[in-house]
């Protein structure tokens, strides 16, 4: 399809669905605002959450995302 790059619209939350299932559209024009690699902190006090990380697949990509300082490894075990 040969499309150019763009940044055009990263501000911006689609209306669709009603946002943000976290913020709705309250960020609509400032969306890099949201604090989208905090998100995973409302679940971790549910230990079905860090059961999840049994998976290795999933504690792979984990890993590529979020760095040591940022998620606690130490509670996957």
């Amino acid at each position: 399809m040969e499309l150019e790059f763009t940044y055009a619209g990263r501000e911006f939350i689609k209306g669709y669905g009603g946002g943000s299932s976290f913020d709705g559209r309250n960020h609509d024009g400032q969306a890099s605002q949201l604090k989208v690699l905090n998100r995973w902190q409302l679940f971790e006090h549910l230990e079905p959450f860090w059961q999840l990380f049994k998976d290795e697949k999933l504690l792979h990509y984990t890993e590529r995302i979020f760095d040591r300082e940022t998620l606690p490894f130490n509670r996957i075990n």
